[in-house]
């Protein structure tokens, strides 16, 4: 299209919805919060990235062109609202991004382009999302800049999953399966971004150790400041908060 498109951005406010806003803001002619879909005018184009929500067909038939999502995965691998934490726990050894047309379903619409890279033990999910915030909101403005040329390349769905929120606690460490060095690699990577990993307080910081376990695969030991992970085949360690900070957390939790 000659004139510059008409852009409906849908905002969660996440760091990776703030680079793709920013990459692309002077086609922006609103920005919508999740409250506002129903507010979404007429125009050319929807644009999204990590926004927890389906945009349903009412609201999509706005934009006579459609929409455009960045996910955080290599669909379709890692459907759903979490694929970082989803791409740690299966123990993943590459990682990427996403840019797919906006279907009814849940990140299953036609892939516009994905750039992916290895992911080296003990990434931190942290570095891992600013990396995808940024090759995403990249993505996204070169997609706009060629918007009568974008691909439309189906996924496979034999390969998909559909990947629930963690927060749901469908899924648990198998750590009679699991190496140590699995389970640090994915304590080391989650623990920044997340709190109930294990059933104990913990700082984001955990080591792998040559220790052979002296405890049940699975057992949570607590020792002075130190806890320590017992594996099949080693000993994970991390490290307590200060006393403050665990009081303070169990009162958050018990009130």
């Amino acid at each position: 299209m000659a004139a510059r498109p008409r852009i409906v951005f849908f905002s969660s406010g996440s760091p990776m919805s703030q680079a793709a806003l920013r990459a692309i803001e002077r086609d922006v002619a609103r920005v919508i919060t999740p409250p506002e879909m129903d507010e979404t005018p007429e125009c050319d184009l929807i644009c999204i990235a990590s926004f927890a929500r389906i945009v349903p067909r009412s609201i999509l038939s706005r934009a006579s062109i459609g929409g455009l999502n960045v996910h955080g995965s290599l669909l379709p691998r890692h459907r759903g609202v979490d694929p970082l934490f989803w791409t740690f726990f299966d123990d993943d050894d590459e990682a990427g991004v996403t840019l797919h047309w906006i279907d009814e379903g849940v990140d299953s619409g036609d892939i516009v382009a994905q750039r992916h890279w290895p992911l080296p033990r003990g990434t931190r999910a942290t570095d891992l999302y600013m990396r995808q915030a940024t090759e995403g909101a990249d993505m996204l403005a070169s997609a706009i800049a060629t918007l009568d040329t974008l691909p439309r390349t189906k996924q496979d769905a034999s390969l998909a999953t559909h990947d629930p929120s963690p927060s749901q606690h469908t899924w648990r460490i198998d750590y009679a399966t699991w190496p140590a060095e699995r389970v640090w690699h994915f304590l080391h990577g989650m623990s920044p971004l997340r709190r109930d990993l294990l059933d104990a307080d913990y700082t984001p910081e955990f080591t792998l150790t040559n220790d052979a376990p002296a405890r049940p695969p699975g057992t949570i030991e607590t020792r002075g400041s130190d806890i320590l992970v017992h594996c099949k085949d080693a000993i994970v360690r991390g490290k307590r908060p200060p006393l403050r900070t665990r009081v303070k957390r169990w009162l958050t939790r018990t009130s």
